[in-house]
């Protein structure tokens, strides 16, 4: 976890010194050269020269890795630092070349205080960005296990990058103390993954020296069975698992499935381009599913319901109503008539469907308004169908590892037939298949059997 998103810190970091460095230059000779012909030969030789060394400066000292971790303060001075290298081999590389004499002093000066300017607001700018960019869904939860100290530990992590610490339980005869998600935790050892249930927690990361106080082979296999990514501090001797680092501790890591850290980038760069495109037809089509909705019954055109995401997260998810105001409140008159086994609840004919909802269902319409939770990063354009609370409160361990990837508009289980699944547990068994074979493949391909699905109305009801 921590390797991947050093390695994209550290490239995107040195893409950004290249780019600032250009600019700055370029900036430089303007000021330097102001009514005059610029030496266009002479800049760009110098430009390049720059580029090269901090290149090799970047890749050789590896100054970017830890940027989430230092101060303000020590980050301007690693600026300098660096910039008064890139100046010392900028020197050494033009002398070696024969092009002293290409450099305007001035103009060197100019680039040097523009250059420590601008890398470190870049920083700045970057690190706000990011801190922005992991709210919400797109942060991973992390719960810490401990029988240590456990302000010692927190130390040791990287604030403000793709995970935070949401609590910390210390191992004390038998019980785990602590706080998770803001609530205080009292509760045996043995009770902690029925706990985590209806919790919002991503990884576990386990520290725990005194191996008699924690069965840990029962515990990974219970977190992985929920879809909780479990790293252990490596102490233990386990055969399975893959070896990295979290935080500054050498761990195994036990997970079902990882997905590649790029790959669920570019999928995210694919939900904010469906996102854009589907909600601008959700705009559309709203011009004339609205009015309609408003003549068929009272109440607003737009529903929204509290669904449960990744790892028990909540959100509201918003459709185009189908459904008359009541909807809610009448359902627990129907439950002796769904037809669905298991959690969930369905049947035909459903008498709190409206006339213009059988027509949004029908054609899939009422999904449109998703494409918001898509771009918000609540929702994917595929994965797999978000749960009400009142499912998720009944969710047992091998249930819950359905949430270990983010829901999605469409998914296996919806070109698969839905409306002619009756078992709640083929319902898991199609999303679990999922996820365990997930890949921008496989979403590719369930993105255009939805449009085939809803072009031919199959398993729409």
């Amino acid at each position: 976890m921590k390797n991947a998103h050093h390695k994209l810190q550290s490239y995107t970091y040195w893409i950004l010194d290249l780019l600032t460095i250009m600019l700055s230059y370029r900036m430089a000779f303007a000021f330097r050269y102001f009514n005059n012909m610029m030496p266009r030969l002479n800049m760009y030789i110098c430009i390049i020269t720059c580029l090269f060394v901090c290149t090799i400066y970047d890749f050789a000292t590896g100054w970017n890795s830890d940027s989430f971790r230092r101060t303000t303060v020590n980050d301007f001075t690693e600026v300098i630092k660096c910039n008064f290298f890139i100046f010392i081999g900028f020197l050494m590389s033009l002398f070696v070349i024969h092009q002293l004499d290409a450099i305007s002093r001035l103009a060197t000066l100019y680039f040097l205080g523009l250059n420590i300017i601008l890398m470190f607001l870049v920083r700045i700018i970057v690190k706000k960005a990011t801190k922005h960019f992991y709210k919400g869904a797109s942060t991973s939860k992390i719960l810490i296990l401990t029988d240590q100290n456990p302000e010692e530990l927190e130390k040791k992590f990287y604030p403000g990058t793709s995970y935070e610490i949401t609590g910390v339980l210390k191992a004390d005869n038998g019980v785990f103390l602590g706080k998770l998600n803001e609530k205080e935790i009292s509760l045996p050892v043995e009770e902690l993954t029925k706990y985590l249930i209806t919790e919002e927690v991503d990884h576990v990361f386990i520290y725990i020296k005194n191996h008699e106080a924690l069965d840990h082979e029962e515990l990974i296999r219970n977190l992985e069975e929920m879809g909780i990514v479990c790293h252990y501090a490596l102490d233990v001797p386990l055969t399975s698992g893959e070896v990295e680092t979290f935080g500054d501790f050498p761990v195994i890591t036990y997970a079902k499935n990882t997905p590649n850290y790029f790959l669920l980038l570019i999928k995210r760069l694919m939900d904010i381009i469906g996102g854009i495109v589907g909600l601008c037809l959700c705009v559309i089509i709203s011009i004339f599913v609205i009015p309609a909705i408003k003549l068929d019954s009272p109440g607003s055109a737009l529903f929204s319901q509290t669904r449960i995401g990744k790892n028990g997260r909540k959100f509201k998810l918003y459709k185009f109503r189908s459904m008359y105001i009541d909807a809610e409140e009448r359902k627990k008159e129907l439950m002796s008539r769904n037809e669905m086994n298991g959690l969930m609840f369905k049947m035909e004919d459903d008498p709190r469907v409206t006339k213009v909802g059988k027509f949004l269902r029908k054609t899939s319409l009422d999904e449109f308004p998703q494409f918001f939770n898509v771009i918000k990063g609540d929702m994917s354009l595929v994965g797999i169908r978000p749960p009400t609370e009142d499912e998720f409160l009944q969710y047992n361990e091998y249930y819950r590892r359905r949430l270990s990837m983010i829901p999605g508009i469409t998914g296996l289980w919806q070109v698969s037939g839905r409306s002619d699944i009756t078992d709640f547990e083929e319902v898991v068994k199609l999303d679990l298949e999922y996820i365990d074979n997930w890949s921008l493949k496989l979403d590719c391909k369930l993105l255009i059997q939805t449009i085939g699905v809803i072009l031919s109305r199959k398993g729409a009801k």
